[in-house]
């Protein structure tokens, strides 16, 4: 992208941001310098919050996995590991002084 913004484009990326680590977050910054920025941060309500008190079959395709959502603790680290997630995208935007909006995939 670097290569083919022109500087002083307005770049909207839009993502769940779930592998934004140090790399990404430089490579960012070096297209901040010359771009403006905006992030969507894209989610599934599923993502966020978890339905209690079932269990079903979750897959992508090539693996099945067993969901379990009637015990309330693990609920409540399935939801604190999104809110991380999000957390760090909106502190990573931040830093770029960049703006990110939350969008529910439902919404």
């Amino acid at each position: 992208m670097r290569r083919i913004a022109r500087p002083g484009s307005l770049l909207w990326l839009i993502g769940d941001f779930h592998d934004l680590d140090a790399d990404a977050e430089r490579q960012l910054h070096l297209l901040a310098r010359h771009c403006e920025l905006n992030a969507v941060f894209v989610y599934d309500a599923l993502e966020a919050v978890l339905p209690a008190g079932g269990r079903g079959i979750v897959t992508d395709g090539a693996r099945r996995v067993v969901l379990d959502t009637t015990s309330g603790p693990a609920r409540r680290r399935y939801e604190l590991g999104f809110e991380a997630q999000r957390q760090r995208a909106e502190a990573c935007f931040a830093r770029l002084g960049a703006p990110i909006v939350a969008l529910a995939t439902d919404a």
